[in-house]
């Protein structure tokens, strides 16, 4: 009975934690940095503003929560605007012809990188003043 359940155990952490599904999953996840990256301008320029961003924290005198918390800022705004991305390609998968809650959606989820922005500001001038 013991060794059942064990040899069930032994299977279901195998299924859970296989390295070859968490492989396929960290490529997946690149290939759509890389299209994000080659496709979007905004997140070119965002990946920018990030790098001085790092290297802006290293040459000013802030608590290392607060370097985390700049920094971080800037990588939500990232965030978002991947799926900001996600969500305009998926909008034009479903039609290009003009429609009203297309136009909704892509505009709600630019407001959500409009928005991540406002924050990194904030963030950054409490910090910084």
């Amino acid at each position: 009975m013991v060794f059942k359940i064990k040899s069930i155990l032994e299977k279901t952490l195998k299924k859970i934690f296989s390295i070859k599904k968490l492989f396929k999953s960290t490529q997946f996840a690149l290939n759509g940095l890389k299209i994000v990256y080659k496709n979007e301008v905004a997140f070119r320029q965002e990946c920018f503003i990030l790098f001085f961003s790092i290297l802006i924290t290293f040459f000013i005198n802030v608590s290392k929560v607060e370097k985390i918390l700049m920094i971080g800022s800037i990588v939500f705004i990232l965030i978002i605007e991947i799926i900001n991305t996600a969500i305009e390609k998926v909008v034009n998968l479903i039609g290009t012809e003009k429609n009203i809650l297309s136009g909704e959606a892509k505009d709600i989820s630019a407001s959500a990188v409009f928005v991540s922005i406002l924050l990194a500001c904030f963030i950054w001038f409490i910090i910084l003043f």
